[in-house]
């Protein structure tokens, strides 16, 4: 099975530099504290505080903004006790129904007792974690190794096309945290380079199998990665019912994280989702982890509405998580009935106490929040889809009822539609290829596709494109039939590599088999490791030469239609 079949649709090319982005973004944002007092408004993107009518506040971008990085907007709320807000929507009428949304906003001050814990510590050392981030994984890692307790026990893991353990802590289940054994796993990690390909599952089942051996503890998995890979849905699926029962902390290190997968990652699990998009972050963010890997503030949590009824089925996130500190808690749904009411929330704290709080709701016009509750609610449904938890037939039922329902798209409701009733250009269809900007922090440290499509460009060419504002029609077709000249010399080149390289096809075969069999022919430890080093490189030049040779199909097909277009020019 592919595991990866939209690959080339999640690689696209990168735009050259001193080209200018067409996609420009704007972006404002309106605050609405609902209550809680707001404090240390932050944008990981140049933008300004404006007034607003009503309470909370506005934040606009600068305009001109490059899309080469994620928008993060972060704040500050919340108190010395846990506190909740409740919100009503009602449908427009005559509809009896209507959105809610309640928070519950943990205490920022004191700590729960502390409880013996096994944790799993995951870090993704592939290629595209160079630079700064192989650096910030490593030092996040070690600091949180530092920080356990000697009645806490524990398991590393390092992987990128293999999975690697400190010495003499790879064993079947997790070690005591001793001074020792941190000093053995400290000291593995600071070792670390970056390297290879993402292959995360393996390191994640291994991960949670070690944690699985532990069930009389409360185990948490710490994972620290860019999460760039691109078969989210076999890792999800793969890993079922062992993430049930296993708290999942995901630190994505990186200006352009794979935050959609590792935010479900940590949603299905009741963990948590930060980012480190630089080092200036970093500090920040341990120590907020630090507090989550705690006990958590309040646990078995339930909601009884009084004066409307919730709708069954229809809570997002579907299980309640528990409350930790730093983390406000969101829970939305549909109800029935008059707006108003009371909402209890019941829960038992840290010290084993019954706790308990009755919020009013505030009813608004906000037509937003059911939106906001349909995209919640789907995610919930795709993430137990992908998990193969539940019938998959009624789970694709109730995602494009949902999503036809409340005008909310889904993976089964959303399609591109091709108008037909026009041709362009004599073969029917015209393909438009837009690149995109290198993310941003991507230099040298960029994965080498990236770099090879962001180099391979024809100097002369280029700048003249670039240059529009002086440059003629003549002077672009000119500069373009000497690159169409360069093309055509060395067109049989590349091929001939290419069927050369593809002869190592046999050579994987037998070392694979080589290595399968490795035990029964007795070869020692050191020839081994040899043997998968090799194969590893084999694998990553074959996978590169088919890049390779689907950019230089494309490049071909492109330069003849430049070739006819320049042609015509004459």
């Amino acid at each position: 099975m592919d595991a990866v079949p939209d690959a080339s649709r999640i690689t696209p090319p990168i735009l050259l530099a001193g080209f200018p982005n067409p996609v420009q973004l704007a972006l404002r944002v309106d605050i609405d504290p609902s209550g809680f007092e707001l404090s240390d408004l932050r944008s990981s993107l140049p933008a300004t505080l404006e007034q607003k009518p009503g309470p909370g506040q506005r934040l606009r971008l600068h305009a001109g903004q490059r899309l080469d990085r994620d928008f993060i907007l972060r704040f500050r709320i919340g108190g010395t006790h846990p506190r909740a807000a409740l919100v009503l929507s009602p449908d427009a009428a005559p509809s009896e129904e209507g959105t809610f949304l309640v928070t519950l906003v943990p205490p920022t001050a004191g700590r729960p007792a502390a409880k013996p814990r096994t944790v799993g510590f995951v870090l993704d050392r592939s290629g595209s974690m160079g630079g700064w981030k192989i650096v910030a994984a490593r030092r996040a890692l070690a600091r949180m190794v530092d920080t356990l307790r000697t009645e806490d026990r524990f398991a590393v893991f390092a992987f990128d096309t293999v999975v690697e353990t400190p010495p003499d802590l790879g064993g079947p289940t997790p070690v005591p945290a001793t001074d020792r054994h941190r000093f053995r796993a400290v000291e593995f990690l600071t070792g670390l380079q970056a390297r290879g390909g993402t292959e995360m599952l393996p390191a994640l089942t291994q991960a949670l199998t070690q944690l699985g051996t532990d069930r009389d503890r409360d185990r948490l998995l710490v994972l620290v990665t860019d999460g760039q890979v691109g078969n989210e849905a076999q890792i999800l699926q793969a890993l079922g019912d062992q993430l049930a029962a296993v708290r999942v902390f995901v630190v994505g290190i990186d200006q352009v994280v794979n935050a959609g997968f590792l935010e479900r990652l940590a949603r299905m699990t009741g963990g948590h989702c930060e980012l480190v998009e630089s080092e200036d972050r970093l500090d920040g963010v341990l120590e907020a982890l630090h507090r989550r890997l705690e006990a958590p503030v309040l646990t078995d949590l339930r909601l009884q509405p009084e004066g409307f009824a919730a709708l069954p089925e229809s809570l997002a996130p579907n299980r309640l998580p528990d409350l930790f500190p730093s983390t406000p808690l969101v829970v939305s749904g549909r109800y029935r009935g008059q707006p108003g009411g009371t909402l209890v929330l019941t829960g038992t704290d840290g010290d084993g106490r019954r706790w308990e709080d009755r919020v009013t709701g505030a009813v608004t016009a906000l037509s937003a929040l059911t939106p906001v509750w349909a995209r919640a609610h789907l995610l919930d449904l795709e993430d137990r889809f992908d998990a193969g938890l539940g019938d998959r037939a009624a789970l694709e039922h109730r995602l494009v009822w949902t999503s036809l329902r409340y005008k909310v798209l889904c993976r089964f409701t959303a399609y591109v539609a091709v108008d037909r009733s026009a041709t362009i250009g004599p073969s029917g269809h015209h393909r438009i290829i837009q690149p995109v900007d290198l993310p941003a922090g991507w230099g040298d440290e960029a994965p080498a596709i990236a770099r090879r499509q962001a180099s391979v460009a024809e100097p002369r060419l280029a700048f003249r494109l670039a240059q529009r504002a002086v440059s003629t029609p003549e002077l672009i077709f000119e500069q373009l039939r000497e690159w169409l000249c360069e093309v055509d010399q060395g067109s049989d080149t590349i091929p001939v590599l290419l069927d050369r390289l593809a002869r190592y096809h046999g050579l994987v075969a037998r070392l694979r088999l080589l290595l399968n069999n490795a035990t029964k022919l007795g070869l020692r430890d050191a020839d081994r490791a040899l043997l998968a080093a090799l194969l590893q490189q084999l694998e990553l030049l074959l996978a590169t030469a088919e890049e390779i040779r689907r950019h230089h199909t494309e490049m071909q097909r492109l330069a003849a239609d430049l070739r006819t277009r320049a042609v015509r020019q004459r």
